[in-house]
């Protein structure tokens, strides 16, 4: 089986066990979307989303977001980690999106990266989640769990994984497939103690398949 059958055949199998498999940020509108993105890094998406209400009702637009006063910003994003940090990269990207593109955000991966704050898997969730085009979002689970798998080499930089998987995933399913392996990812294919034997996909897993033969 080569590695597009065996992702294809993973993706049936997990979107069926996933169904309503999605983005787990909270937003309303596309700003809200791409910030949260950025506050994401290295965070848990609950966390997150603990702050987003409060961040998004005191300032509720790009502009009120590109003139916030970093302290009582930073006290707001205490909770999501290197807070210091995130104020100053939400505060820049929104400053971005009112001067280049009038408040709004851009729809595609080359514009989206260049707004301060803004990487790849930030970008393809957004042109993922809210644009509904294909996108790899290459987060810790997607690069852990593909890893795991065999789909792609261990040790490679987000970036690496996502054009390797383009390569691989078909378009109709990239962003579903993202999705999906995130929430196994979160309840099965955990980073410190992966559930094999209850894995519906370890007979595609090529860790689950070497650790069982090792046992033999």
């Amino acid at each position: 089986m080569t590695k597009k059958e065996r992702a294809v055949k993973i993706y049936e199998i997990l979107s069926k066990l996933y169904p309503h498999a999605k983005c787990h940020l909270n937003y309303k509108k596309p700003y809200e979307l791409l910030l949260s993105g950025i506050l994401s890094a290295q965070t848990l998406d609950s966390r997150v989303n603990s702050v987003t209400p409060v961040l998004f009702k005191r300032y509720p637009g790009v502009n009120e977001i590109s003139r916030a006063d970093p302290e009582i910003l930073e006290e707001i994003l205490k909770p999501v980690g290197m807070y210091r940090m995130k104020s100053a990269r939400i505060i820049g990207a929104a400053s971005f999106l009112k001067q280049r593109y009038n408040g709004e955000v851009p729809e595609t991966i080359e514009d989206l990266i260049r707004i301060p704050g803004v990487g790849r898997k930030t970008a393809n969730l957004f042109v993922g989640e809210f644009l509904g085009k294909p996108a790899i979002i290459a987060d810790t689970h997607l690069i852990r769990v593909t890893a795991r798998l065999g789909l792609v080499e261990e040790h490679l930089n987000p970036e690496e994984i996502e054009f390797k998987l383009v390569k691989i995933v078909p378009d109709k399913i990239r962003t579903g497939f993202s999705f999906v392996i995130g929430d196994h990812g979160r309840n099965v294919c955990k980073a410190r103690k992966p559930n094999c034997a209850g894995c519906e996909i370890s007979k595609l897993c090529k860790k689950a398949q070497q650790d069982k033969k090792n046992t033999q």
